[in-house]
């Protein structure tokens, strides 16, 4: 039973930092087009 709440958790935590980095590139893509636009 402990084991399989860890397996559980375990993955929630790496869903968690999948989502993360999605949202961390999305920001990042945003920043970058900003710079582009104020540049040209």
């Amino acid at each position: 039973m402990a084991d399989k709440s860890a397996v559980k958790s375990s993955k929630q935590s790496a869903r968690a930092l999948k989502e993360r980095r999605a949202e961390k590139r999305e920001k990042a893509l945003e920043s970058t087009q900003l710079i582009r636009k104020r540049k040209s």
